[in-house]
């Protein structure tokens, strides 16, 4: 239920690839983490490697590059599903997302 689906071009089902594409969880969770696109019932969502294996990335910096979910610092398991969290080199990390360069823990949900 939670996972997500293929690409739908109508935008209807939240669970499907790129429909929330302007909502990112960072790759690593905590369990006080905010997640999802704040609708009811909200999926973890993530980047859709959509070229050939890549997403499109564009930093604040101006530069734009391609680069693998991997690269991003996620990680899946063996079906595809995004990890929020893991132990050693298949743990998720939020050194792009944290804006510090480091791996630091994403915000705790809203009170």
């Amino acid at each position: 239920e939670n996972d997500r689906v293929p690409y739908e071009n109508d935008g209807k089902n939240k669970n499907a690839f790129g429909n929330h594409g302007w909502t990112l969880d960072p790759p690593r969770l905590t369990p006080n983490s905010d997640k999802g696109t704040g609708d009811p019932g909200s999926p973890r969502t993530a980047v859709d490697p959509c070229m050939n294996g890549k997403a499109i990335v564009a930093f604040l910096d101006g530069s734009v590059t391609a680069k693998t979910p991997e690269e991003l610092g996620y990680r899946m398991d063996a079906h595809g599903k995004y990890l929020d969290s893991g132990t050693g080199s298949n743990r998720p990390t939020n050194r792009l997302f944290s804006g510090t360069g480091d791996d630091n823990d994403p915000p705790s949900l809203p009170r």
